[in-house]
């Protein structure tokens, strides 16, 4: 898996799968249909075999949350939970017809997302609560037809603005970025904001339109034409900085734009700010065996503790014969510089630490190499049914940086529990496994317990053997939420957190949502001490940050989780001011 893909999976992730997941427990144009079908055109396969009489359907409403008005051809998918690694998922989609209705039929018994989308409206899913939250799951038993499962649409934000330099002349080939304050493994800092404008054209405009109401901070990232090819360049010379909306520096001396449901909002220039860039040149070096480094590709990557640094400030050459490479247009900082090379299913990389000055850096020396090897092994406990192929591991870098860096390769349990990731970066990482039930007990190393630790490869010299045991017996908790309104069913996520120094480790943290009876069941939790909250809006993984969950701690229900337990508990709806 590539680390920058790793990254997206997280961030967001973790916003559709936590470490432990919870579950809330036709004709026409609104007749729905299978998906994705196979290479022979056939729908997949249900994971068991259901009766056409046994099969049930989902149907309601779209509106334009405003108007009222019934909205035609929204699209809605209805995606099967996927109960482990091993799980296709089967999905269902329909439109909705002239008065807004939909019924999705022939739907398999199971839990389901729903989801919706329409040109012009902000994409929703059943039972969303709060930015970057997963929404509730649709429990359908054998021959249940549920109804009434509406949604209003709201209708997208728009931004519409020009990049001018210092004296007022448009500037093309910027790129802007939408950004907001979320939270990433408990920090506050920016996160993309779910829009993307490109680049501006040759009048400097740009147009950013699927906006969800909120408050954004705007980015434009000046893309020379000519800035990933070989310079002359040994000076500094007069480039445009990475600018905030409407002329800042930083972010912190950014304005924020609030963009309400439908707005339509112009004249939002951004001035841009001048700055020395340099060049920075050096070398790849590889192996003996490899007779030519030409094409290997180098990158150069702002490091940052702020996840978008990176993506919003990079830069990418490719190497001559020897390895020579110079990279200009750069602005000074801290980066790190990360090649890779590819060839007949053979993958080399390595990276490092490239400080850029006002005059430019030379002699940078990035050393190609397999990366390390890291075996283990998979031992189950317990009392369930399950093999180490049921379970998926993952590697997760603590770092933001080493995302970039390298193409992990294999770490898929065989029969016998032996897996072997290769092509590994010295580096620090989470170690991370998941299943349709149970949990990570411990991983060990060398005798000792690194679960909470993790795998420190920094100084690795050879091969490292890990064992991971993964029980069966997780804990469980069922609930259901206190109404004052009998027969209606409120809004909520249902978060579980740890208590004591668990509280640093996102593995024991826990997601769920009501189902459409006002029940949730969460599985998948190790023993131990844990607080249970239903907040009517929570940013993902804000409870996470200590400051903003002490406003709350008093209210979460205190629960104890033993090993194959199975706990309930009635909560009250937390009101929170987001």
């Amino acid at each position: 898996m590539r680390w920058w893909f790793a990254a997206l999976v997280f961030c967001a992730v973790v916003s559709g799968q936590s470490p432990a997941t919870g579950t809330g427990g036709g004709t026409g144009a609104g007749a729905g249909r299978r998906g994705p079908a196979d290479a022979s055109g056939m729908p997949p396969a249900s994971s068991a075999e259901v009766k056409p009489e046994d099969r049930g359907s989902v149907e309601g409403v779209v509106t334009d949350q405003v108007t009222g008005a019934p909205l035609r051809k929204a699209m809605l998918t209805l995606r099967k939970n996927q109960t482990g690694p091993n799980d296709a998922g089967s999905s269902y989609t329909a439109s909705s017809d002239a008065g807004g209705h939909y019924t999705i039929a022939d739907v398999d018994p199971g839990r389901y997302s729903l989801s919706v989308e329409k040109t012009g409206y902000v994409t929703a899913r059943y039972g969303s609560r709060g930015f970057n939250m997963g929404g509730a799951l649709i429990t359908l038993d054998k021959k249940q037809k549920i109804k009434d499962i509406d949604f209003k649409l709201i209708a997208h934000a728009v931004i519409v603005g020009r990049v001018l330099d210092d004296e007022g002349d448009p500037v093309a080939n910027v790129s802007i970025q939408t950004m907001r304050w979320g939270y990433v493994r408990g920090k506050k800092q920016l996160v993309f904001g779910g829009a993307n404008a490109g680049n501006t054209n040759d009048l400097g405009e740009f147009r950013i339109f699927g906006l969800a109401p909120g408050k954004y901070i705007l980015s434009a990232t000046y893309r020379s034409g000519n800035m990933n090819m070989d310079s002359a360049q040994t000076r500094g010379e007069e480039t445009f900085a990475q600018t905030y909306y409407p002329a800042a520096a930083t972010v912190d001396g950014a304005s924020t734009i609030e963009a309400t449901a439908g707005a339509q909002m112009r004249g939002f220039d951004v001035h841009l700010r001048k700055s020395i860039s340099v060049a920075i040149r050096g070398r790849v070096i590889g192996p003996p065996e490899l007779k030519s480094l030409r094409n290997v590709n180098v990158m150069l990557v702002a490091k940052s503790d702020n996840l978008l640094s990176g993506y919003v400030r990079n830069f990418s050459r490719s190497t001559g014969p020897q390895g020579d490479f110079v990279i200009s247009r750069v602005t000074p900082g801290t980066y790190t510089a990360t090649a890779m090379f590819q060839e007949d299913g053979k993958t080399l990389f390595g990276s490092t630490t490239v400080e850029v000055g006002n005059t430019g850096t030379e002699g940078v020396v990035v050393e190609l190499g397999n990366g390390l090897e890291v075996r283990g092994t998979v031992k189950i406990e317990g009392n369930g049914n399950m093999k180490p192929t049921d379970i998926r591991l993952n590697l997760m870098p603590k770092t933001n940086s080493t995302m970039f860096g390298g193409q992990m390769q294999g770490g898929e349990p065989k029969e016998d529990g032996k897996f072997t990731y290769t092509h590994v970066p010295k580096a620090h990482f989470d170690v991370g496994a998941y299943a349709s039930s149970g949990y990570l007990k411990s991983v060990q190393m060398e005798g000792s317990d690194i679960t909470d630790t993790g795998l420190d490869l920094s100084a690795a010299a050879g091969p490292t053997e890990i064992t991971l045991v993964y029980s069966t017996d997780d804990g469980q908790i069922d609930g259901t939420l206190e109404t004052d309104t009998p027969g209606t069913v409120p809004k909520a996520s249902i978060v579980i957190v740890p208590e004591g120094k668990r509280r640093e480790r996102d593995r024991y943290y826990a997601l769920g949502s009501l189902d459409q009876t006002g029940h949730f069941t969460i599985k998948r939790l190790a023993p131990g001490e844990y607080r249970v909250f239903a907040f009517d809006a929570v940013e993902f993984g804000a409870y996470m940050d200590p400051d903003w969950l002490k406003r709350y701690e008093s209210k979460g229900e205190k629960i104890s989780v033993k090993e194959g337990g199975r706990e309930s508990v009635q909560l009250k709806l937390i009101k929170t001011d987001q």
